[in-house]
């Protein structure tokens, strides 16, 4: 079983180079076939947690053989643990079923802070040379995060070494005691916060890992549709603990601006109009009032689409028709300066959705007129015009002449779209 006693052949922290000076292994070693070595090694999971179910925190430690370079048929331990810190608890400890069948005692705490380990092949059963886990030693211990050596060692000294040994002769074996591991069965937590209106990154504090990692489902820096989206996170500490969360997202169809206009110095009028452009594609006129030296806006204001000509008025039915089912213009805009396009959803071409559209700010109009509409444009009066263009004649579905709400509904039965913008044409 490894009993040394009176012998130094498995002392505590000798290896094959130290065994190999000793007179005793010189008289009979062989520099062809070296005598075997091997390692006891004490491990614990760098992230305990908890070992077991019951009341108070358990960590767990395992005792294996390792690295072996011939046969072993048995083995001995001597574990110290600070009772300080750690409480042995053996209804939760127990031997591996391996080889080592035979055990003098179960895990036996010889006195106060030391347990007694051993096993041996049973009679005429072979050696082996299979590293193995030997003991799952458990221990009730106090809740702490700091990583720290654990309270677990090899015993060093003593009437008994630990050591690996062949048909009772000691092997040389080197000792490892555990290294540092951090003790945490707590998920994290998500910092409190209620369904927002623009998109955000999801936060969690953990009480031991300093940065938890969070997934979420839509992904943070994903494009939301206007509407709610709902996004799920789970956050993840470095010892596997989770939680999750979810919250929602709404976009609005409308965003607010704030902004900075400087106009020089004047006293009158006592109003102004200035035009703000979004994106190149939309813009928004917004009524300035004098305050003291400066002007702020009276109210607040929605950019409103479907203005393919900038002149401040929603009703350009004309170009929709004429360029329905193809593809957008160049530009990309309803309106950049020069090329009128229908394609208000942008998606490249001009379809059902811009009919929609269109419909839903059909004769809205901006919030004050900063210049005087063109009277030598193409747009399509709510009521009826005259056909003066190529492309009022090629819209000109119900050839009278005219562009008016009889061409709408020829148009809007021709491409299944109902009767809705002809109806209020009529109006």
């Amino acid at each position: 079983m490894g009993d040394s006693k009176g012998t130094n052949h498995g002392t505590l922290g000798v290896d094959a180079t130290a065994a190999a000076d000793d007179p005793a292994w010189a008289a009979s070693a062989d520099p062809v076939c070296p005598p075997p070595t091997g390692d006891l090694a004490l491990s614990a999971a760098s992230c305990q947690d908890d070992a077991d179910a019951s009341s108070g925190y358990q960590i767990e430690v395992e005792l294996e053989m390792l690295n072996l370079t011939g046969d072993v048929s048995g083995f001995a331990a001597f574990v110290d643990y600070d009772m300080g810190v750690l409480t042995y608890r053996g209804d939760l400890s127990s031997y591996a079923t391996n080889d080592f069948t035979l055990h003098i005692t179960p895990i036996g705490q010889g006195d106060d802070g030391r347990l007694e380990l051993d096993g041996s092949v049973g009679f005429n059963d072979p050696p082996t040379n299979v590293d193995a886990l030997l003991a799952t030693l458990v221990f009730d211990v106090l809740v702490g995060c700091d990583p720290a050596t654990p309270a677990i060692t090899f015993e060093t000294g003593g009437a008994f070494p630990s050591e690996l040994s062949l048909d009772g002769d000691p092997i040389a074996t080197t000792l490892t005691d555990p290294g540092a591991y951090t003790l945490d069965d707590t998920p994290p937590v998500f910092d409190a916060f209620a369904g927002i209106t623009q998109a955000a990154d999801a936060s969690a504090t953990d009480d031991c890992d300093g940065s938890p990692v969070i997934v979420c489902t839509p992904a943070s820096g994903s494009f939301f549709a206007t509407g709610i989206t709902t996004v799920t996170c789970t956050a993840t500490d470095a010892c596997g603990n989770q939680s999750m969360t979810t919250f929602d997202v709404t976009v609005t169809a409308t965003n607010t601006f704030d902004v900075e206009v400087e106009l020089a110095s004047v006293t009158m009028p006592v109003t102004r109009c200035i035009r703000f452009m979004a994106d190149d594609c939309t813009s928004v006129d917004v009524s300035l009032s004098i305050s003291g030296a400066g002007y702020v806006g009276t109210s607040i204001f929605t950019l409103t689409g479907g203005d393919t000509d900038d002149d401040g008025d929603i009703n350009d039915v004309t170009l929709l028709l004429f360029q329905f089912g193809n593809t957008a213009a160049a530009g990309g805009c309803p309106w950049d300066g020069t090329t009128r396009d229908a394609d208000f959803s942008n998606n490249g071409a001009v379809g059902s959705e811009d009919y929609t559209f269109l419909l839903a700010s059909w004769l809205t109009t901006s919030t004050c007129a900063c210049t005087l509409p063109s009277t030598t444009d193409n747009r399509f009066l709510p009521n009826r015009k005259r056909v003066e263009t190529p492309i009022e004649m090629a819209v000109d579905f119900h050839p009278d002449g005219w562009i008016d709400a009889k061409d709408v509904e020829v148009f809007e039965k021709r491409n299944g779209l109902g009767h809705e913008l002809s109806k209020r044409m009529r109006r």
